[in-house]
């Protein structure tokens, strides 16, 4: 034990002063391969979390999404109406089912006003969810009837900000939207549901006329019978649908028919995955990683194979001195481990910061039902994969140090001519030529996701985003929109610098949206998905947009009984063959009045149905969240306080949510592919500087070992050109 403890004591020590007198090999070998990998634990842990990780409820497998889809009209998102609901909740099989409703609101606690996102839902949402809360209870199904008790649940978060995390907060009041609620439960910190950054949940109270309400704009989870799976699931909701049609008219079943009405179900993670792109993206950036670290782990291969064949000579001398083959192959192997350490450091540091970033702008989606974490498995994954990486390079190393030993008949031979095998110089030529062509597949993937994001960038947006500043305010339930812009017009029209105000529901590039679908009269069967856009009569001429045909809104618009509409282009075309669409009747008495050009409401189009719009007067709107857009040449640090105090002064109880440049908006919204485009590019360059030093390298080190063949042929006569051009054309051979 003595004898194999000073022996292991002796290869340390002289491992470290050879890595003293050599630096430059463990640094370059631990900054390259270190970076790759911290590349790649930051790509499986992105893909673990969303793929593979668990979900924060109990038996997360077997919760199911049922959606209502009208695939011609464009209608594709994971959602039902209430109706469908209250429908399938009568039948035996599918007794386990709840209903989600995402909103926002004003909230006041203390005396506090202030604007917060939560989620009503069924009370039988979070009881099939399974989690138990961290004090009191969830919602009481009586709750969830009408004239029932209002009751909310808080999540941890709101708990801690609001009421400073003290337990006797069960039996408090919380007052969303005007209605005083009881708080009678707070969840655990880790339940998140059914997005991030959700306050509390109320009940989803369905009275007799929400029962028969027909718009698809709910999220409906089941979980279905024991046995059941998502075939017969989908093939029971198929029947279902069946059902459904057999009870309508002939007309509304052809119209249903071509409309492409379909019911089905996905699993819970399929869904909330959509948000984010599907699956490709996530398999995508990880491949892009692992062949970045196959590259590194190549060009590292390639040094380690070149730096043990200068030591040949060493490595004999130790064996004519006694030092047996495995005590060759024990310090070879031990030199790496300090390889092995810097680079896992190195890599874990920058994963983990990368991580920390991806909370900080929610990234890559703001839907994921927690966050990305260095747990258990990603830290398995880091070690799993250094251990293969430097086996493969000491690998390297060591087949280095053993072959073509028996031909070595003289050492002064071997430092005189540093002659190599043909095989080892065809594996560096090969280990060359793999790096290169690694590199240039990372180069052009990430050239062509830099295009992507620049087009998409610089896409028209057919309107003007210079100056207009948005300020998102949920008003008090007592205030209609058309009442708070009637008297907050010339407050808003008086603020510093600015040359116009408008009022309206949703905003280009913004979360906020609303949708319905619109035919042209009398051809019901033609229903198309659009964009549905409240607007005061200001709101084109704040974007700086001008009617192609017809006219836009005026004062008389904004009567409660206007049935005025404005469509663009896009839609006009798709209903009606024509652009110039004015003077039809669109559904049952919206005449249309104009058409405008197809403004860009979200970054990625994927056909021109995104461009569908229908522009109504705001009287029409009876919601309470609004934005209020405003051009003004004021900068932010006057405008914004000027901004708060003309809401305070209209609407004293409204709760402003945000406010932001549109520039900013449209910079937001481009964050998740930004991000990954800068990754892609980022490991591009990598993978161009690793390949470069790899052909270095090996040019350098062949060319070495070729310089008694080089003073030979200058002696026969070759040029210094000759032998120049005998040098590059290897290396025009590998580019």
């Amino acid at each position: 034990m003595s004898s194999l403890w000073e022996t292991l004591v002796h290869d340390i020590t002289h491992m470290l002063k050879r890595m003293l007198r050599r630096p430059g090999f463990m640094l370059i070998s631990s900054v390259t391969l270190g970076l790759a990998l911290g590349a790649s634990v930051l790509a499986f842990a992105i893909l673990y979390g969303y793929l593979f990780r668990p979900l924060p409820y109990v038996a997360p497998n077997q919760i199911l999404v049922p959606r209502q889809r009208l695939v011609k009209a464009g209608l594709l998102g994971p959602q039902v109406s209430v109706r469908f609901y209250h429908k399938l909740t009568q039948l035996p099989e599918l007794h386990g089912a709840g209903l989600i409703d995402m909103n926002g609101g004003t909230v006041v606690v203390n005396g506090q006003h202030e604007f917060d996102q939560f989620t009503e839902l069924t009370p039988s949402t979070l009881k099939l969810l399974g989690v138990k809360p961290l004090l009191g209870r969830t919602l009481s199904d009586a709750s969830g009837v009408p004239g029932g008790p209002h009751e909310v649940v808080l999540s941890y978060g709101f708990w801690q900000t609001a009421f400073a995390g003290k337990t006797d907060v069960l039996g408090k009041t919380v007052e969303v939207n005007g209605m005083p609620m009881q708080v009678v439960g707070v969840m655990p910190k880790q339940f998140v549901f059914p997005i991030p950054h959700t306050a509390f949940w109320t009940s989803f109270v369905i009275t007799p006329t929400r029962a028969r309400n027909g718009n698809i704009n709910y999220l409906m989870l089941i979980r279905p019978p024991r046995g059941w799976n998502l075939a017969r699931v989908n093939a029971f909701l198929s029947t279902v649908r069946d059902r459904e049609l057999a009870t309508e008219s002939p007309s509304d079943r052809l119209r249903d028919r071509k409309l492409g009405y379909v019911v089905d179900a996905i699993p819970y993670r399929q869904m909330f995955l959509s948000y984010a792109g599907g699956t490709v993206p996530f398999w995508g950036l990880f491949a892009i990683t692992l062949l970045l670290l196959f590259l590194a782990t190549l060009n590292n291969m390639n040094l380690a194979l070149s730096c043990q064949r200068q030591r040949l000579g060493e490595l004999q001398l130790r064996q004519i001195l006694g030092a047996g083959r495995t005590a060759i192959l024990r310090m070879t192997l031990l030199e790496y481990l300090p390889v092995l350490i810097s680079m896992s450091v190195i890599a874990a540091l920058l994963a983990g910061y990368c991580i920390g970033l991806l909370h900080t702008y929610q990234l890559p989606s703001p839907f994921m039902p927690f966050k990305i974490l260095f747990g258990p498995a990603t830290i398995a994954y880091l070690i799993v994969v250094a251990l293969i990486v430097v086996l493969c390079i000491t690998g390297s190393a060591v087949a280095a140090t053993l072959q073509d030993q028996r031909r070595i008949t003289a050492l002064q031979e071997l430092s005189q001519r540093g002659m190599a095998s043909r095989a080892f110089r065809h594996t560096q030529r090969v280990l060359g030529a793999a790096q290169i062509c690694i590199a240039l597949v990372l180069i052009i993937c990430s050239a062509l996701l830099s295009q992507s994001l620049i087009d998409l960038l610089n896409q028209p947006l057919h309107f003007d985003s210079k100056r207009v500043t948005v300020a998102a305010v949920m008003l008090p339930q007592t205030t209609s929109a058309q009442g708070f812009w009637n008297e907050a017009r010339p407050t808003f029209n008086n603020l510093p610098g600015t040359e116009s105000t408008a009022l309206s529901n949703m905003i280009p590039f913004s979360e906020n949206n609303n949708s319905g679908l619109f035919y042209p009269y009398g051809r019901v069967g033609k229903r198309t998905h659009a964009w549905s856009v409240n607007v005061s009569p200001e709101f084109f001429n704040t974007l700086g947009v001008h009617a192609l045909f017809g006219r836009l809104f005026g004062a008389t618009d904004e009567q409660t009984n206007s049935n005025n509409v404005i469509v663009s282009a896009a839609l006009a075309h798709a209903l009606y063959g024509r652009v110039n669409a004015v003077g039809a009747v669109l559904n049952k008495d919206l005449h249309i009045i104009g058409i405008v050009p197809n403004l860009t409401w979200q970054l990625d189009p994927a056909s021109d149905q995104h461009s569908y719009a229908v522009y109504m007067p705001i009287t029409v709107n009876d919601a309470h969240f609004v934005q209020i857009l405003i051009k003004s040449n004021a900068a932010q640090t006057v405008l914004i306080p000027a901004i708060r105090r003309a809401v305070a002064a209209t609407a004293p109880d409204a709760a402003i949510y945000r406010i932001y440049t549109l520039p900013q908006i449209m910079q937001q919204s481009s964050l998740n592919r930004a991000a990954l485009t800068w990754l892609v590019v980022g490991f591009g360059a990598l993978a161009f500087l690793i390949a470069v030093f790899g052909v270095y390298s090996i040019v350098a080190y062949s060319t070495r070992l070729r310089l008694f063949e080089f003073a030979i042929r200058q002696v026969l006569g070759a040029t210094r050109g000759a032998v120049l051009a005998l040098t590059l054309r290897e290396t025009a051979v590998l580019l």
